[in-house]
């Protein structure tokens, strides 16, 4: 190869690869949307800085807080906030399930699920609508303990 076709080539791949990282809903897969979960009111569960260092779960299903997560993750909690990233989330509309791991003992994965003496909570009779990339706020305050038993 002579230098005019090293040149031509790396200019056609620089293009592709240019083409190929435009996406159209901001998430970086083209397969759904990026919603970002602010958990909020930590503080009203047990007062300022009593869940710091424990872990949150979220997760998005289409029936209940037992069925299979659509998408779910996790974060730590620093002084009385947390924040998570949920990707690739096809449209639809969902019930979130939520949980703080308050003994430290769920497994971590995506099935996760709280036991005695965890904050669990979930959206209700309130569905999430995902259309969009967006940013929600998720108020624990009124999440319940995991009673023994």
């Amino acid at each position: 190869m002579n230098k005019k076709s090293i040149s031509l080539a790396i200019v056609v791949i620089i293009a592709f690869l240019a083409f190929v990282s435009c996406e159209s809903d901001g998430d970086g897969s083209g397969d759904g949307y990026t919603v970002v979960f602010d958990f909020i009111n930590i503080a009203d569960l047990d007062g300022a800085g009593a869940h710091d260092g424990e872990t949150i779960y979220a997760k998005l299903t289409t029936s209940d807080c037992m069925a299979e997560a659509v998408v779910w993750g996790s974060a730590v909690i620093s002084g009385d906030a947390a924040s998570m990233t949920l990707e690739d989330i096809p449209e639809g509309t969902y019930i979130g399930c939520g949980f703080i791991d308050v003994n430290g003992n769920a497994s971590g994965g995506g099935d996760s699920i709280p036991d005695t003496g965890d904050y669990a909570g979930d959206s209700g009779d309130t569905n999430i609508s995902i259309t969009e990339d967006d940013n929600v706020n998720i108020d624990v305050s009124g999440w319940s303990v995991i009673p023994p038993g």
